[in-house]
């Protein structure tokens, strides 16, 4: 398969790139890992292995968080509430999937989370059950970090 086109959504803090490819009747948007680009992905044989496999049988979205590939970059000078870079949070991220799921007329779509994109797809599940028709986590965590209630 050739790689599909890049398209564009526009949000309301800013521009998520997407591609959608696949045919089926379920519709599986797909949360990347933090570093990511939708574009370079299809340059590693495996990655374009597995979107292939998927795509036999749903029509499959994926997408740049903002911040990351070629979706909009944090804005110059963004600082969080401690005084250091930020990027986007998690809520914000999650506000994306809703966007690219709107962009391409998505009602239900099953949820897969990778990696770091697992705690979005939790997230998303959870704040928006109507449009999540299923959810699968691949390789996530609670916590990245050690906590006194994490060890890990």
């Amino acid at each position: 398969m050739n790689p599909p086109s890049t398209q564009f959504a526009v949000g309301a803090e800013g521009v998520v790139a997407y591609q959608v490819f696949g045919e089926g009747d379920t519709d599986l948007v797909f949360i990347t890992p933090w570093v990511w680009n939708i574009e370079v992905m299809w340059e590693q044989p495996l990655v374009e292995r597995f979107f292939n496999q998927l795509a036999a049988f749903c029509r499959v979205i994926v997408f740049d968080k903002r911040g990351t590939g070629v979706s909009d970059p944090v804005p110059v000078g963004a600082v969080s509430d401690v005084g250091r870079w930020s990027l986007p949070t998690l809520e914000q991220w999650t506000d994306d999937v809703q966007v690219v799921l709107d962009a391409v007329a998505s009602e239900r779509a099953v949820v897969v989370g990778n990696m770091e994109g697992a705690q979005m797809a939790l997230l998303f599940a959870a704040t928006h059950p109507e449009r999540t028709s299923a959810l699968v986590v691949l390789d996530g965590a609670a916590c990245y970090l050690r906590q006194e209630d994490y060890p890990m």
